[in-house]
């Protein structure tokens, strides 16, 4: 029971959040792809974002390579 009434005290000593705050969130990742050997000069990355404030939500991902072959699967 002394537990239970320790976290209860401390969650009632914690600052209560501002009632007119926007919650931000910012979300980036970069990934290189990994060339297996079959095309020597092949490279390639993807990057993906993600930027919420409020009611805008903005979001991308960029998928890029090169020295490919054409019409090869």
């Amino acid at each position: 029971m002394t537990g239970t009434i320790a976290l209860t005290s401390l969650a009632a000593k914690l600052p209560k959040p501002h009632p007119h705050g926007t919650d931000i969130l910012h979300f980036s990742v970069r990934k290189t792809m990994e060339n297996s050997g079959l095309l020597t000069n092949a490279t390639g990355s993807v990057n993906a974002r993600r930027n919420q404030q409020g009611h805008a939500n903005n979001q991308r991902l960029d998928i890029n390579a090169s020295q490919l072959e054409t019409n090869q699967s």
